[in-house]
């Protein structure tokens, strides 16, 4: 019974830190608490059964035919002795516990898998605050560039004005010439 009110408040416990996580991980342990509920039911159960065999065993032990010891080995394939009874309850308390412990181990595991998983999201979400500056610096410098092309072709087309005015100057000047 201390047992089974150990493993009620582990799993409890482990209920109340899922409350803690994600829901996108809440979901994976919910299903894990349920499948070790099952589990302890099943186990609660079979404690239960064998405890009504070693019962029945007893009392046909004690009972009219008063064989005793005799009674016991015949019905060795019949219902289970109080020791059979014990090692089988004692063999499902440890595989309850070790099941109990892989079950701690996995969310042991789970917990630093989403330790891990959250530093890594903080570097990325560090990469991706350096590389939003420098696409911030890159469109600075694409701007300061357009503006300098546009000055440049603003000075290349003054100086077609300009040289297109020296040879209607030049022309004008010839043509004066030749006429006087």
């Amino acid at each position: 019974e201390r047992l089974a009110q150990r493993v009620k408040n582990t799993l409890e416990s482990y209920r109340l830190e899922l409350r803690s996580l994600p829901r996108e991980e809440q979901t994976e342990h919910q299903h894990r608490i349920r499948g070790l509920e099952e589990g302890f039911k099943q186990a609660k159960a079979q404690i239960e059964w064998k405890r009504l065999d070693t019962e029945a065993a007893a009392s046909a032990i004690a009972g009219p035919s008063g064989g005793g010891a005799a009674d016991l080995e015949a019905g060795s394939s019949g219902p289970m002795t109080l020791e059979q009874a014990v090692a089988t309850s004692d063999k499902i308390q440890d595989e309850s516990k070790a099941s109990i412990s892989r079950s701690l181990g996995m969310v042991l595991q789970a917990e630093q898998v989403g330790i891990i998983t959250l530093q890594k999201m903080h570097e990325q979400e560090e990469q991706m605050a350096r590389i939003a500056e420098d696409v911030e610096d890159v469109k600075a410098n694409i701007a300061r560039g357009k503006k300098l092309v546009s000055q440049i072709a603003k000075g290349a087309a003054r100086d077609r004005c300009t040289q297109a005015l020296c040879v209607l100057i030049t022309v004008a000047i010839l043509i004066m010439l030749t006429l006087a």
